[in-house]
């Protein structure tokens, strides 16, 4: 739920181009993303299902937030193995 709640707002987010300053665009994201961004930044409790485990490591990826090359391809070969388990399929229009 946090991680769809973060999706639609950055979609929402994404609709909108051209800031007239940074104070503005902070604003704009505060108001679109902020919160659910902080529900994930702040996550403490454990996740519950194979589900869950694959969202997670799915918004590294599409948040373009693994830094360090030794854990891109494991990751990805996990996130590969965890989409064949629990059949997870791209739903149409929206990139991985």
């Amino acid at each position: 739920e946090a991680i769809n709640a973060f999706h639609t707002a950055r979609n929402r987010h994404s609709k909108r181009r051209g800031f007239a300053s940074i104070e503005e665009e902070d604003a704009w994201v505060e108001e679109t993303y902020g919160v659910p961004m902080r529900t994930l930044c702040n996550w403490q409790r454990p996740l519950t299902s194979l589900e869950e485990v694959r969202e997670a490591i799915r918004i590294a990826f599409t948040e373009d937030a693994i830094i360090d090359d030794i854990a891109k391809a494991p990751l990805q070969q996990a996130l590969i193995y965890l989409d064949k388990l629990t059949g997870w399929q791209e739903p149409t229009g929206k990139a991985a």
